[in-house]
């Protein structure tokens, strides 16, 4: 009768831990969901602010108010992406290969602003992973904004690499700056921790990408990239063609 009567509260207590964290989740994305218009409305006004005053201090002032306003959307916007990330996810296959070209393609121009070089190196056959839906592009993106802050400017490089397995293929992105610490590796998954300072980062990339990786049956690692540098390698599990 014992052990019946524990498993009977073990099993509430699983019930209301799993109520409990749905909760938790459906808040975080409700209300990142709901900030994100008066947190736009607010930057429009203080845009409008600019066009009315030449005082410089004024000027100053408002600038450094739109600064935060957008680092606060940022939040927002990484807070919307974890609690999608972590709720139950559609997998679809993706084509690694052009998946990878086209976002090295599209960073380029960020790249380009802050005299970074981006090198892409992808094999010629088409390599297909089970991913969450619209997940790859999000992990790239992540990876590559870090990974372009993190070059040095100027004489920074970024190379993106995909490399073909056999029950799975990876994605890597390294930059010659200047890397992290094993410690800092070791805390580089945790939310909102952040290896400089002076970035404008909301320290939810790293977490995001694992979050969208580990959904799909795969996973983000850290490596050191040559003398200096970090790599990151995103694994995901191999698949046919849709």
């Amino acid at each position: 009768p014992e052990l019946v009567e524990l498993e009977e509260a073990l099993n509430v207590m699983a019930g209301r831990l799993d109520t409990l964290i749905g909760q938790q989740r459906s808040f975080v994305a409700d209300a990142s969901h709901q900030l994100r218009t008066p947190l736009t409305a607010i930057r429009l006004r203080l845009e409008n602010l600019q066009s009315t005053t030449a005082d410089s201090a004024i000027l100053a002032e408002i600038d450094a108010s739109i600064a935060e306003t957008n680092r606060l959307a940022q939040l927002v916007d990484d807070l919307l992406k974890l609690a999608r990330a972590e709720s139950q996810p559609q997998l679809s296959t993706v084509n690694l290969t052009q998946e990878a070209r086209d976002r090295a393609d599209l960073w380029s121009a960020v790249a380009d602003e802050a005299g970074v070089v981006v090198h892409v190196d992808t094999p010629d056959v088409t390599l297909h992973v089970t991913c969450v839906t619209g997940g790859l592009e999000q992990i790239l993106d992540n990876v590559m904004d870090n990974a372009i802050s993190a070059a040095p400017t100027p004489g920074g490089e970024v190379w993106i690499t995909v490399s073909p397995g056999a029950a799975s293929h990876s994605v890597s992105v390294a930059d010659n700056g200047p890397g992290l610490s094993q410690d800092q590796k070791g805390r580089a998954f945790d939310r909102f921790w952040r290896a400089r300072d002076d970035t404008s980062g909301t320290g939810l990339g790293l977490p995001i990408a694992q979050m969208l990786a580990e959904s799909a049956g795969g996973s983000v690692t850290l490596e050191d990239h040559e003398s200096h540098g970090l790599r990151v390698v995103v694994t995901l599990p191999s698949a046919l063609p849709a």
